[in-house]
């Protein structure tokens, strides 16, 4: 897109992307030479990687002509950064289609023994330190809620799921695991499978919505598990999520309950260009701060959802999920 917008002048990457590649180091934050060799790749014709927020070039043959092009990041890199995750065990979830999550290590590499990606967060500039992170990715979020609109017929839109499981105020004993397509981080089972246990004569359409919205709840909570063992140190005081799925207030709420932290969503529509933006204003000097960011987003304001389960209700949840989530694999 920059050699597009740059009429062939410039020939670029940023760090985070050029991390999602499999061919970068992230020590060095060079292309890797035994990585490139595997995969046939010449180093050469690989663009030059470059922070996440510096002047790479300016607009040429456009309308926009002579524009600054200063920011360059990955989708949930930029969300993280939109969220105001800039320090150590800073954490934020993006609820799409999938579900992903990010926690900020700081300057520290963190190799994960559980299940999670090890992956570059942000340079902000070329002589500013590189943040890394801890990811997590959930295959079905928005999908699954989709699956009971389109193919069980259970509510006519998306946002009228959330309205149906509020109407009851528990699942009656219905576990669903949604893996429609395997899962992911942490058990990374690719034979698993979508499963529905607890059904009875009492089961309605209610209660097969709530179990969804507590179905994907526990993906993510076990995301966030993975990452406390990882991160001992490191006490997540909060989740922070965006995404248009976040708009279900009762998947959010049940999300707080599970998790048993705050979940707080910003005032902000576009968290990814917000961080995006906000990049580029960093890098021509528009802002002079990194923790400008967080001011930006205090001033916004946002919606937090508190926890209201016991410990014990939640570790309730937590050995039910755990025996269902075993159904879902085709060797069980």
């Amino acid at each position: 897109l920059i050699w597009k917008l740059t009429n062939g002048n410039v020939h670029v990457t940023d760090v985070t992307n050029a991390s999602r590649t499999l061919l970068m180091n992230i020590e060095t934050l060079q292309w890797d030479e035994s990585l490139c060799d595997i995969f046939g790749i010449p180093i050469d014709c690989l663009p030059r990687i470059c922070s996440s927020a510096e002047i790479y070039g300016y607009t040429k043959a456009t309308s926009l002509e002579g524009v600054p092009i200063a920011s360059l990041m990955g989708d949930q890199q930029a969300a993280t950064l939109g969220n105001g995750c800039l320090e150590y065990g800073q954490c934020k979830n993006t609820y799409g289609s999938g579900c992903f999550l990010f926690v900020n290590t700081g300057t520290r590499i963190i190799p994960s023994s559980s299940g999670l990606l090890t992956t570059v967060a942000f340079k902000l500039g070329p002589n500013k330190q590189t943040n890394y992170a801890l990811e997590g990715a959930v295959p079905c979020c928005g999908l699954a809620i989709d699956w009971l609109c389109d193919s069980l017929k259970l509510a006519a839109h998306a946002k009228d799921v959330g309205e149906l499981a509020k109407t009851v105020s528990d699942s009656a004993g219905v576990t669903i695991i949604p893996a429609f397509s395997g899962l992911l981080a942490p058990h990374w089972r690719d034979d698993a499978r979508a499963v529905i246990t607890g059904l009875t004569f009492h089961t309605s359409k209610a209660h097969i919505a709530r179990a969804m919205l507590e179905g994907i709840s526990m993906t993510v909570s076990d995301v966030i598990n993975a990452i406390k063992k990882d991160l001992p140190s490191s006490s997540i005081e909060e989740i922070r999520v965006d995404g248009g799925v976040t708009k279900s207030t009762e998947l959010m709420q049940i999300q707080a309950d599970v998790l048993g932290i705050p979940v707080k969503k910003w005032n902000v529509d576009e968290i990814t260009c917000f961080g995006a933006a906000f990049a580029a204003g960093f890098a021509v000097g528009f802002w002079k701060n990194e923790t400008d960011i967080v001011q930006i987003l205090e001033q916004k304001g946002s919606i937090c959802y508190e926890p209201k389960l016991t410990k014990e209700e939640r570790q309730k949840r937590q050995t039910s999920w755990n025996e269902a989530i075993k159904k879902s694999f085709s060797s069980q």
